[in-house]
Formats: structure tokens, C-alpha cells, sequence
């Protein structure tokens, strides 16, 4: 699933570049630094834990040894299939900062905004796919373990872990992305039909005006937002059933 994402985002990746002036290979790698910084700093403390933080701390923020070595390989491949991915998550940030601006035509802007929400919706539900896979794998690769050697010190708790620190990576990065366009999209409301007086006659019509706009634009509406909540969790929710049934 990863693997055949990749050619996918990265098509959705060089067509974004292609209408957003702001997207150079310059930004692209500044872009990209706090993604492999964060990544780096997550799977340290996955896989080195123990010499990081000695002491009682260990058993929060430490995965057992067996377990890291075993799901090494298969966690740093589809961490860097999906990197482009979790980068595209910012370059979607950063066109809604910088290009959707309210200089240019409001309509061009409205379509750019329509365009980033959609793209955002695609990233987000292939990388909460893939990123639930790995969840699934690690608990699969510690059920594997066991059967080999029961006495194995490699507690369900570990398989959540994986979980949290997935489900909380690509929910701080969507929630950056979704905050950015928003504002935007609000700022573009404000400039087509400013908020009316409430004493105005035209008071109900122009707030309709503004909330048909708003819609126009994609502005998520609950049941978008419980969809979203749902794949940025999934991977957490993936390792709570597996642990409820013993998987």
C-alpha cells in the first residue's frame, strides 16, 4: 500500500508545484527538514530509548529491543515511502499561507482553496492507510515473536505505543495543514461579504451569502470533520483492537 502511494503523491506533489509560485526546490528541502527532524527524534526514541533516557523513564518511551530489530526494516520502509506524503502536508500549508492570497481574483483564489482541501483529504487518507499497516505489521511481528519464545518480555502495551506516536505525527501535521487553509478560506469570506450589521435589513441574506461561500470552498462540515478524526486515529484505534483481542 505504501509503495503503490508513493507514485500517487508524488503526481499530487508535482502538480501542486506546477500552479503554486511559492513551491521552489528551495522550499521544498526547508519543507522537508522538520519532517526527517521529527521523524528521526520519534524512531530514536523507539529503537534507542534505553541509552536516551536511563532510569525510570525507560518503560515509557523504550520498545523492546526484539521488537524494534524485527520491525526495523519494515518501519524505516514505509517511513520513507510516506515521506513525500507527510511533506506534502506542509506544502499544502504553505500554498494556503502564501499563494491563496486575496490580491490576486477572488475566484482563482476559491479554487485554489477547493483544490488544497481536496488534496489534503487524498494525503490523509493514504498516509493514515499506510500508516495503520504499520501498526497492524508491528503487532503482527510481536505475535510472531511470542509464538517462538513466550517468555519474550514484549507486553501489548508496546503495539499502542507505535500507535499514539503514528496517530499524534499525522495529527499534528494535518491539524497544521486543515488550520491554514481555513484561516484562508475565512479571510477570503471576510473580503467577498464582510460581516454585516446585525441591525441591517439584509442582515439573514448576507449571512447565508457568506455561509454559501464558505461552503463553496469546502469548509468542513461535521461529518468531514469526524471522517478526518477517524483516519488520524486509525492507527491508534488499529493497535486497541489488536491489544482487545490478544492480536
Amino acid at each position: 500500500m505504501a509503495g503503490a502511494s508513493l507514485p500517487y503523491t508524488i503526481i499530487l506533489l508535482v502538480a501542486l508545484t506546477k500552479i503554486a509560485a511559492s513551491l521552489t526546490w528551495q522550499s521544498w528541502i526547508r519543507l522537508s527538514l522538520p519532517v526527517l527532524a521529527l521523524g528521526a527524534l520519534i524512531f530514536s526514541f523507539l529503537i534507542y530509548g534505553g541509552a536516551l533516557v536511563p532510569g525510570d523513564l525507560v518503560p515509557l518511551v523504550n520498545v523492546d529491543a526484539d521488537l524494534t530489530a524485527a520491525t526495523r526494516p519494515v518501519n524505516l520502509s514505509i517511513a520513507t515511502l510516506e515521506l513525500p506524503g507527510l511533506v506534502g502536508l506542509l506544502a499544502l500549508r504553505q500554498v494556503a499561507v502564501r499563494d491563496a492570497t486575496r490580491d490576486g481574483p477572488q475566484r482563482c483564489s476559491m479554487l485554489l482553496l477547493i483544490r488544497l482541501r481536496a488534496d489534503l483529504r487524498r494525503s490523509l487518507a493514504l498516509l493514515g492507510v499506510a500508516l495503520t499497516l504499520l501498526v497492524i505489521a508491528t503487532g503482527m511481528r510481536r505475535r510472531t515473536l511470542l509464538a517462538f519464545d513466550p517468555a519474550l518480555p514484549i507486553p501489548e502495551e508496546q503495539v499502542l505505543m507505535y500507535g499514539l506516536i503514528f496517530a499524534a505525527l499525522l495529527g499534528l501535521l494535518f491539524m497544521s495543514a486543515s488550520a491554514a487553509i481555513d484561516a484562508r478560506a475565512a479571510s477570503t469570506v471576510d473580503g467577498l461579504e464582510p460581516f454585516p450589521d446585525p441591525q441591517d435589513d439584509t442582515f439573514a441574506a448576507r449571512l447565508k451569502r457568506r455561509a454559501d461561500l464558505a461552503s463553496a470552498m469546502g469548509s468542513a462540515s461535521s461529518f468531514a470533520s469526524f471522517q478526518s478524526a477517524v483516519v488520524i486515529t486509525a492507527p491508534l484505534l488499529s493497535a486497541l483492537i489488536g491489544t482487545s483481542t490478544g492480536s
